[in-house]
């Protein structure tokens, strides 16, 4: 009928991969959108590059105003990497008799979401993890996230879950991989380990 399908993915980190693989499979646009259930759900409505496929951004700020704060607590301005916030009319006032968790949703009047993001030169802006799932490998900060994208496009790889170890020597990484069913080889432990320290580096790769 030569009608475009559009298809959002929210809930839950979409990957690289597995958005390639919706949007070659159904012929179909697939956006990753972002929100919170403090500011009335979705607030991002993804990206599209010069060909009208979906990108892996989650593009601008559709419904309520965002900033990114830094590691060091200050407001990034322009690109650069941090926190999101988020602030609006549709934004919630806190949580019921819950003045503890308030604290720590509640900056400033803005919402802190837990999420780091990347934000470029047009204001766009990419999820890059969470702020409880970074870890702190030999002086290197890690994404998890960042972790789990890589090892993702790896041939017989069909999910995968990057987790923190907590060892005597600090923390490291571990990572779980389901293998594809329908690969025609199913991956080796040592093989993915080796292919991650290729691509990401021996300190950004997971331990196991």
């Amino acid at each position: 009928s030569g009608e475009t399908v559009v298809c959002l993915s929210g809930g839950a980190p979409l990957s690289a991969a597995a958005q390639v693989r919706f949007q070659e499979r159904f012929r179909a646009i697939l956006l990753n959108v972002y929100g919170l259930t403090e500011v009335s759900f979705a607030a991002f409505f993804g990206d599209q590059d010069e060909t009208g496929r979906a990108t892996l951004s989650i593009g601008r700020p559709a419904t309520v105003s965002a900033r990114l704060r830094g590691p060091d607590g200050t407001i990034v301005d322009g690109p650069g990497e941090g926190e999101i916030e988020l602030h609006g009319p549709a934004m919630s006032c806190g949580y019921y008799d819950n003045p503890a968790a308030n604290e720590d949703l509640i900056h400033d009047n803005w919402i802190r979401s837990g999420d780091l993001a990347r934000r470029d030169e047009q204001g766009r802006y990419w999820i890059t993890g969470r702020r409880k799932d970074v870890v702190l490998k030999g002086g290197f900060t890690v994404y998890l996230h960042e972790v789990e994208e890589v090892a993702g496009l790896l041939p017989g790889v069909l999910e995968t879950a990057a987790v923190r170890l907590d060892l005597p020597t600090g923390e490291d990484i571990g990572l779980l991989v389901r293998p594809d069913p329908a690969a025609e080889v199913t991956p080796a432990p040592d093989d993915v380990q080796a292919e991650l320290e290729r691509r990401l580096g021996r300190q950004r790769a997971p331990r196991r």
